[in-house]
């Protein structure tokens, strides 16, 4: 059986310079799914943008101001100006956008959000595959709904991602815009919150996905070249003999971590000094790893598997 999203819509009319009332019912065929209906669709604007972070966007999500959610009997409501658009968004259905002044001119409407289509994932066995590396810029990242796929239990989200290249560290990728598949348990958040990445991408099966949680964000340094700040996570599971110490290095732009509503105690520990230094509420990154540095490391752990 085939589910839709309906929604009843009903417009209190009143002049384009003030907002109005947008009332309606949201339902799914055979079961009660929670509807959102976003203003402007900010939530996803938001996620998008480098000041994104979890805490921030769950006040957005809580903001009556931005969305509303249908309530138990599937009603909802949210103030609007004419020339507004409003997003109907519910999990594992297709979104869809309608501005607030074609509602206006209908006294009922019925808006069907179609199921997003079963997109199965190839299984690939391949041991040790090729790796292209490659600082890149963010363009796109997107959420492939899988949900929908029969038989199928999703224990990774995947992601479409599209970005720029900059500079090719490693491999034979020749082409200034990559496409790759990025596969998380809990998220992308912080690929999000980053313009510019250090990515690690696997050539599996003639498909590009991104190696598991390997992308580290990375800035350009006053000598030109790219480094990113000290991370002790790095050193995980290296001998004294396989450490490539951090060094001092200038950035060409100051780079600010901002740590605001966070203890004392954690900040000292999860940014610990001669590395970082702490100023306030802010913490600047003093000793960092150039990238040549940081993937002849990630080679003895992470990265051992891979074909170089």
């Amino acid at each position: 059986m085939i589910k839709f999203l309906i929604v009843l819509l009903a417009v209190i009319s009143c002049s384009c310079s003030s907002k109005i009332v947008v009332k309606g019912n949201a339902a799914t065929e055979g079961k009660s799914n929670l509807v959102l209906v976003v203003l402007n669709d900010t939530l996803s604007k938001y996620a998008e943008t480098e000041y994104a972070s979890i805490k921030t966007i769950n006040k957005i999500y809580d903001n009556r101001k931005y969305v509303a959610k249908t309530d138990v009997n599937g009603k909802f409501k949210i103030k609007a100006y004419m020339n507004d658009s409003l997003y109907f968004i519910s999990p594992n259905y297709i979104s869809k956008k309608f501005r607030v002044a074609d509602l206006a001119q209908q006294k009922s409407s019925f808006i069907i959000l179609e199921p997003v289509p079963c997109l199965e994932n190839v299984k690939c066995d391949e041991a040790h595959p090729k790796l292209n590396i490659v600082v890149a810029k963010k363009l796109k990242l997107t959420r492939v709904n899988t949900a929908n796929c029969p038989n199928v239990v999703a224990f990774d989200s995947k992601y479409n991602a599209e970005y720029k290249v900059l500079k090719n560290v490693h491999g034979n990728f020749s082409k200034d815009i990559i496409n790759f598949e990025v596969y998380s348990h809990n998220g992308i958040a912080s690929m999000y919150n980053y313009d510019i990445l250090l990515l690690y991408i696997a050539d599996l099966c003639g498909k590009p996905v991104l190696v598991k949680y390997q992308f580290t964000d990375v800035y350009k340094t006053e000598d030109g070249r790219w480094a990113a700040p000290y991370n002790p996570f790095l050193y995980d599971g290296l001998n004294a003999s396989e450490i490539l110490s951090p060094e001092i290095i200038k950035f060409r732009q100051p780079i600010k971590i901002l740590t605001t509503d966070t203890s004392q105690d954690w900040v000292k520990e999860n940014f610990p000094a001669p590395y970082y230094e702490i100023r306030g509420n802010e913490v600047i990154p003093v000793y960092g790893n150039y990238i040549e540095d940081i993937i002849e490391l990630k080679k003895k752990t992470v990265l051992k598997n891979y074909t170089f």
